[in-house]
């Protein structure tokens, strides 16, 4: 890929993620926070692998750097409304999820890059090892707050 082309390709991923910003807006009085993150965690999922296809058109990869720009979005901001709702949410815990991130801001890119200095072949395919995690821990996580607060109720109950 040419300087020119790389260029276009991350802006192509920056112009999908401002997109999914704008449209997360109107999807956050519409939706819950536990759909609005499905349904990330689903298109981030779909784009990744549709990133790693490798005999697709020319015009793929294009449309896969978009729509997982977009994809992504959302998470963060609803990550801290889900768990909001899901949880008392302190300053503590809320500086946790900041921290947490910038921590995982800071070692995704080093581990990517270590892949790619062995195999550019390698970049689809951490992302999608990422993607996958992501949605694994999103899952566990999402079901440890329902029990909790399910027992947080019925513990109310029997008072």
């Amino acid at each position: 890929m040419s300087d020119g082309s790389a260029r276009g390709f991350a802006s192509v991923f920056w112009g999908g993620l401002a997109a999914g910003r704008i449209a997360a807006v109107p999807a956050a009085a519409r939706l819950s926070p536990a759909t609005i993150l499905g349904a990330s965690m689903a298109g981030s999922l779909v784009f990744s692998a549709t990133a790693c296809l490798p005999a697709a058109p020319p015009a793929v990869p294009w449309v896969a750097a978009a729509g997982f720009g977009f994809s992504l979005a959302s998470i963060f901001p609803t990550v801290l409304t889900h768990a909001e709702r899901a949880t008392r949410l302190s300053g503590r815990v809320a500086s946790l999820f900041v921290v947490s991130a910038a921590v995982g801001e800071l070692l995704m890119p080093l581990c990517v890059a270590l892949l790619f200095v062995r195999t550019p072949a390698a970049f689809p395919r951490s992302v999608l090892a990422a993607c996958v995690a992501q949605t694994v821990a999103f899952g566990v996580a999402h079901r440890a707050a329902r029990r909790l607060s399910r027992g947080v109720l019925r513990g109310m109950a029997a008072r």
